[in-house]
């Protein structure tokens, strides 16, 4: 496969087609990321500049390969909020965030 710096060719691609593939697996002790996203691209280059923990190990005209440790990615189920604890945790956004 032929590296094109700086490569962007996702326009062309359809919805369906840009896609956020993650390969983790027992072996290793790391996981690749790779996306024809460029939203998920914009996130994940600004963690390379960011960090050391993300990695870009290749990019072509339709994707970009980030590599990263399989401690920074978990997976849990959505937290239920009341409708008390939702207006209270708002009300103190609110306050926190209007100064």
């Amino acid at each position: 496969m032929k590296i094109i710096e700086g490569g962007d060719n996702v326009s062309n691609l359809t919805r369906i087609e840009k896609e956020t593939l993650i390969n983790w697996n027992e072996e290793e002790d790391f996981i690749t990321i790779e996306t024809s996203s460029k939203k998920e691209k914009t996130k994940l280059d600004k963690l390379v500049k960011e960090t050391e923990d993300y990695t870009l190990i290749l990019e072509d005209e339709y994707r970009k390969v980030y590599r990263c440790t399989k401690g920074l990615i978990s997976f849990r189920k959505p937290r239920k909020l009341s409708e008390e604890k939702r207006l209270e945790m708002s009300e103190r956004a609110k306050k926190n965030f209007s100064k």
